[in-house]
């Protein structure tokens, strides 16, 4: 399986669709580095300007509003690919249904999250080699974290530590809504709606919990690192990434198991 796994590695990173997840993630880096207002009343950190934490220009809303576009084009479409250019039945032919289920699988779970990730690490090393990375003042106006948000006192004390958990987070749930783009897949081909899925499913969460008076309990509201609520919760956050890996998982299996030879 190790050398189907690089073969299909190597496939995926120069997909045509990965890229394009990748060019959308850079553009915005780019006209962020160029237009994004910095703050001259202070000596300069670069927690204050890393897109996902500056909170003074709306490209930092433009990407995490992109999120659920950017996963699915990269890496949601692995089967339907194959399935709509009939390449399936032939890799099929050399490669056990388990070890082609469990790669795509991965890979799915993989380049979902690397999409939405290596944007944001891009933008933070350009930021680097402009500003100290040293411990920020929570009690600045601009400062994206306030006394009294969950881990503040992580991100005074410890702010790389801060930021790598929320990539962290970024990474587990680009997974996840990959791989509910990917279980569209097993159910229809239909290019459109593998990608449009994930993108329901991140928004409608968001409404349904808006609507009874959680919406901190969406994705939409704690996957920034700028958090937009006071009560955002590490428990319901790592609640609901291992219940949506567990569950989505579950359903892969139980489908690509009992429903393709």
């Amino acid at each position: 399986m190790l050398a189907y796994f690089k073969v299909e590695f190597n496939r995926t990173i120069k997909s045509p669709s990965f890229i394009k997840a990748l060019l959308i993630g850079f553009v915005v880096v780019i006209v962020h580095q160029l237009v994004m207002d910095r703050f001259y009343e202070n000596d300069g950190n670069v927690f204050l300007y890393a897109l996902g934490f500056e909170n003074t220009y709306m490209l930092r809303d433009i990407y995490y509003l992109l999120f659920p576009i950017i996963v699915a084009l990269a890496s949601s479409d692995l089967f339907g690919e194959d399935s709509r250019s009939q390449s399936y039945h032939l890799i099929r032919s050399r490669v056990s249904k388990s070890h082609y289920f469990t790669v795509k699988i991965i890979l799915s779970f993989l380049f979902g999250g690397l999409a939405f990730i290596i944007p944001l690490l891009v933008d933070f090393f350009i930021l680097l080699m402009m500003y100290p990375a040293k411990s920020p003042d929570i009690f600045l106006g601009i400062s994206p974290v306030k006394y009294g948000d969950v881990m503040a006192s992580l991100f005074v004390d410890f702010p790389v530590i801060y930021w790598l958990i929320f990539l962290l987070f970024a990474f587990m749930f680009g997974g996840i809504f990959s791989w509910i783009g990917f279980l569209t897949s097993l159910f229809t081909v239909n290019k459109y709606l593998i990608l449009l899925i994930p993108f329901f499913a991140y928004y409608g969460l968001w409404v349904i919990l808006s609507l009874i008076g959680f919406p901190e309990w969406s994705p939409f509201g704690f996957l920034t690192p700028l958090q937009s609520y006071t009560t955002v919760s590490i428990t319901v956050i790592l609640f609901e990434m291992v219940t949506g890996i567990g569950f989505i998982l579950l359903l892969m299996i139980g489908k690509s198991k009992n429903e393709f030879i």
